[in-house]
């Protein structure tokens, strides 16, 4: 016991032996080093910064993102894509039951998503029947007036007459009553004024059942009397999911009319005429749809907890598959919509963006880590004359290690303290100056949710800092095992060798680049993985490859650089001038501060040039892809199912420059034995070329040489009914065509035979794919374009029928007065387009999509943080390494060497150190630019507008149709330029710092 307790006071002892020491130590070499400690210490909480800002940005612009899903136009016209619609219909109908189905969902939502709901969770319930026979008077076959179906419909809106009180505006009568003994109506302004209907008329609902085997039972047909008792006009609210109760066309002589009913009493109603019936296990004919609406309020939802979200929504919709209430009155089938299919789009999409995203965050990451490697090992090194004097006097190997270590944890505590702050100031920042208006409400998540944003900072914050201080650790060690002696021989010629020579390490790189890329190879040939498996893996497994191709190469130089010194310097030693030889013989003994000041410039430079050519191909292919998808300046579906317009119908818009008109389908072809599908376009071959926007070099010929020859054929088509067709390259493959070759195609207004007349690559506004079936047969998705005379003309032969033109393409003027006058007219009246496409507009909106800016961002504030700190640590390194050279400039002044001689050698080293430095940046840039590049481009669609409601296949082919350009802007020579001029005013203020100190102030005695 007493021989434990001597140990346990002898350890204590020893231990303050050793910390007062090491604290002397560190208070000593403060005042050494201070100046260079408050840089590094600077670099070290820019470093923090940027690996803190970067995350925290793309936190803020993804739920930007996400919100604008949820709050855009919808997807589903008349619902909001924050609307949960959860959607069954009633073959039976129940009011008990579709009651408990309600309190059953309210339990269900409240209980999994009740924190992301708006209205405390509670749904609004509709019940419609929609299409329902609508008798009118007519005269039948004896010629007496009586009630027949002549084709128009009835979609009855039930809804809770108290809660739609307020969002109407009563002109005439009232609201039906909640519940009334015969089914009461409310219509519109509009349709009493078309159907000529007042106060009191009676409208005719025809109501049929089906027997259990799908058969009308004629016997038991109804017909229900709709009698009119108010007239109103809907106030604008999101109550009525965009209903406006209008009538609409439903064929060239027939509409569909909405009217307004009480759901209690068409629930009541339809529950009476099948129990007065007898109609045990009938259906009704037309079975009514039961709809109850849930909100999710998008304030409350942001990328962290959009999992949660997505998770609640399934464990909802499971439960209520698994436990359904009361089937036939309603069925088990119940869908989601709307919510959900946005959720899901958006995480497709999101996983595509982030991608890029976190390969390039990794890079500027990686970056930053080199700088605060080099940083501390820079501090070592300007102490390791001091260390070694130390070692030499008696002081112990861990008193050294303990002062410096002190050093840097008080660096590593204030960079962990103020970075994450500053990161947070910073991103409000540049959020506030990039992203819109309604975006910026995401900031919101800094202060809502701020827990799960300090522990990701927090661990991005101390893994930087672990870095530095491991960096910091192996430096220490190396400079504490030398004493004085060996520290002035490894001075004047270094034996250093590091790990990576020792392992090798450069032939690892190399060796896992081939692989990498071999394989990716293999993955990016055609039909070996899917569109999406190609989108998510091929990025990062690229820029893997990439990144490990140029460390091999770095590695590779690292090893021949000193031998291309020592060779320089052999032949310097044969010419006349001392400068040059004293500059490359320094640099050839010692090389591994001018190796690595090199490659810190290089790799901040590499990712400069990197980063602006990235900007321009990504701002180029939102041009490229929006061109491509519109195809004009406006496009859209003409409403209607059978309207045959005019292109010259809409060149009379105030605006438009030119106009063409056409017919879309997806006709199949069954050559050559395979069940094919391509997507077809008839278009106005007269006015196509002078509308459309073409890409450059998608074809041999011109696009009004295409449609010449498409014009100069019409008179044979006359005679022959074959139609002349352009055809996309995979078209052309998947039907083994060539020139002349005859083949069919089949939709629903007939069959026409056409023949290949040219090939182009693509044709815009189709998307081209190539799909396998189950079966084996292959679903080839390629693009036909044909002249719209030409195939009425064969089809009027073959079918007798004549195609309706189903799409408008639209050129415009571009100044703010035209572009206002055609979009309004386009929305609104004769002119009106469903799923209309502004081309300047999509444009626009891609532009300001928080995903672009985001990359955008990451890009440069990485890139200039990067280049901000490889000219701070050059600059330093420099500064240092003249510093501790004073006292051999001035004997090579006491014997004779002049101050400019002094200066030259400086200039040497150091534009060898800039001119290396440029060479390799810019091939690595261009490396990193021509192999990388290709694959981190994105291509996003716009929240509303084209394809917004894009299926994910769809989205992930969209990556590489059109084809990717790489863009080398004009901003590229100057910035080049302005790096030269960077490096020429460093090297002036080396040269400076060189020749002026006095022989007597440098050759003052020094520690040792």
């Amino acid at each position: 016991m007493a021989h434990s307790k001597q140990q346990v006071a002898g350890d204590k002892e020893k231990r303050q032996r050793l910390a007062v020491p090491t604290l002397f130590l560190a208070r000593w070499q403060l005042r050494q080093t201070w100046r260079l400690l408050l840089v590094i210490g600077l670099g070290m909480v820019a470093a923090v910064i940027l690996v803190c800002a970067v995350p925290l940005y793309s936190y803020i612009a993804m739920t930007a993102e996400l919100r604008g899903f949820l709050t855009a136009a919808p997807i589903t016209a008349g619902t909001s894509n924050a609307d949960i619609v959860v959607q069954s219909s009633s073959s039976q109908v129940s009011g008990l039951a579709l009651n408990m189905v309600g309190k059953q969902l309210d339990t269900e939502l409240q209980t999994n998503l009740s924190s992301y709901l708006t209205n405390g969770g509670r749904g609004q319930f509709t019940f419609q029947m929609d299409g329902v026979p609508f008798l009118q008077p007519a005269h039948n076959a004896q010629g007496k007036i009586a009630l027949m179906d002549q084709g128009n419909r009835l979609n009855l809106i039930g809804a809770s007459m108290k809660d739609a009180a307020p969002h109407v505006q009563i002109v005439q009568g009232r609201l039906p009553l909640t519940n009334s003994s015969d089914l009461e109506i409310a219509i519109s302004q509009e349709t009493a004024t078309g159907l000529e209907l007042t106060l009191g008329a009676v409208l005719t609902m025809q109501l049929a059942f089906d027997d259990q085997y799908g058969q009308r039972l004629e016997a038991q047909t109804t017909n229900v009397p709709l009698r009119v008792v108010g007239i109103f006009n809907v106030k604008p609210a999101s109550f009525w999911h965009g209903e406006d109760f209008h009538c609409e066309p439903l064929g060239p002589f027939t509409e569909t009319c909405h009217l307004l009913v009480s759901k209690d009493t068409l629930i009541t109603s339809l529950s009476h005429f099948a129990t007065k019936s007898g109609l045990g296990g009938t259906s009704i004919e037309t079975p009514p749809n039961a709809y109850w609406y849930y909100t999710l309020d998008p304030m409350r939802i942001d990328i962290n907890n959009v999992g949660d979200v997505e998770r609640g929504l399934g464990l909802v919709l499971g439960d209520v598959a698994n436990k359904p209430i009361g089937p036939p009155y309603v069925e088990k089938t119940v869908s989601f919509s709307n919510a959900p299919d946005v959720l899901g789009t958006y995480s497709s999409h999101i996983a595509v963006v982030q991608i890029p995203i976190t390969s390039l965050s990794l890079l500027v990451a990686g970056l930053t880590l080199f700088f605060v490697s080099m940083m501390t090992d820079i501090l070592v090194e300007r102490q390791a004359d001091a260390i070694a004097v130390l070692r030499s006097r008696g002081a112990s190997r861990w008193q050294i290690i303990g002062s410096l270590m002190l050093q840097s944890i008080g660096i590593g505590v204030v960079a962990l303290i103020v970075g994450p702050l500053l990161a947070v100031v910073v991103v409000q920042v540049v959020s506030t100056n990039t992203l819109s208006a309604a975006d910026q409400g995401a900031l919101n998540v800094i202060n809502t949710n701020p827990w799960p944003l300090v522990q990701v900072l927090a661990e991005y914050a101390l893994l930087t800092v672990g870095i530095a201080i491991v960096a910091m650790l192996i430096a220490i060690g190396s400079a504490t095992q030398m004493g004085i002696l060996s520290a002035r021989r490894e001075y004047a010629r270094s034996t250093y060798r590091p790990i990576w020579q020792r392992l090798s390490l450069d032939v690892v790189a190399a060796i896992i680049a081939l692989t990498g890329y071999a394989f990716s190879a293999y993955e990016a040939s055609p039909g070996v993985i899917d569109a999406r498996t190609r989108v998510l893996v091929l990025p990062p497994l690229t820029l893997a490859g990439v990144v490990f191709l140029l460390l091999g190469l770095s590695l590779l130089f690292l090893r021949v650089f000193p031998l291309i010194l020592r060779l320089c310097s052999w032949f310097a030693t044969r010419g006349r001038s001392a400068t040059p030889m004293l500059a490359l013989a320094q640099m050839a003994r010692a090389p591994r501060q001018s190796i690595r000041m090199t490659m810190l410039l290089a790799f901040a430079i590499a990712f400069a040039l990197f980063t602006l050519i990235f900007n321009a191909s990504q701002a180029q292919r939102i041009l490229d892809v929006t061109n491509y998808e519109v195809g004009a300046d406006f496009s859209g579906k003409i409403p209607g199912s059978a309207t045959v317009a005019q292109s010259s119908t809409y060149s009379r818009l105030s605006g438009v420059l030119s106009a063409t008109v056409g017919y879309t389908s997806q006709p199949r072809s069954g050559e050559n034995g395979l069940n094919l599908s391509v997507q077809f376009m008839a278009v106005d071959a007269g006015t196509f070329a002078q509308t459309m926007i073409w890409p450059e070099g998608n074809s041999a010929q011109s696009l009004d040489a295409l449609m010449r020859q498409l014009i100069d054929q019409r008179g044979k088509v006359v005679q022959s009914s074959v139609v002349p067709a352009i055809v996309d390259t995979t078209a052309w493959n998947t039907l083994h065509l060539a020139p002349g070759t005859t083949f069919t195609l089949s939709d629903t207004n007939g069959t026409v035979t056409c023949v290949a007349i040219a090939v182009v690559q693509r044709i815009p506004t189709i998307n081209d794919s190539l799909l396998a079936s189950g079966t084996g047969d292959y679903f080839a998705f390629g693009g036909i374009l044909v002249d719209y005379k030409s195939y009425s003309t064969a089809l009027a032969a073959a079918a007798n029928t004549m195609p309706p033109t189903t799409d408008v393409w639209l050129r415009t003027r571009s100044d703010a007065a035209s572009l206002s006058n055609v979009r309004a007219a386009l929305k609104n009246g004769s002119y009106q387009l469903d799923m209309l496409n502004d081309r300047r507009a999509i444009i626009s909106n891609l532009r300001n999509d928080p995903l672009y800016l985001d990359l955008v961002g990451v890009l440069i504030l990485g890139a200039a943080t990067a280049m901000l700190l490889a000219l701070l640590g050059n600059l330093i390194a420099s500064w240092l390494s003249v510093r501790s050279r004073l006292t051999s400039f001035a004997v090579l002044r006491a014997l004779g060497t002049g101050s400019s001689q002094i200066a030259g050698v400086i200039a040497w080293e150091q534009s060898i150190i800039y001119g290396t430095a440029l060479v390799l940046g810019v091939v690595f840039g261009a490396m990193l630019s021509l192999l990388a590049l290709p694959t981190l481009i994105f291509t996003n669609v716009a929240i509303s507008g084209f394809n917004s409601d894009i299926a994910s296949g769809e989205y992930y082919i969209l990556q590489s149709v059109p084809p990717v350009q790489i863009i080398v802007p004009a901003s590229l020579g100057i910035a080049f330029v302005l790096i030269v001029a960077i490096c020429i005013v460093a090297l002036g203020m080396m040269v400076r710092i060189a020749a002026r100190p006095s022989i007597s102030q440098a050759l003052r005695l020094n520690e040792d």
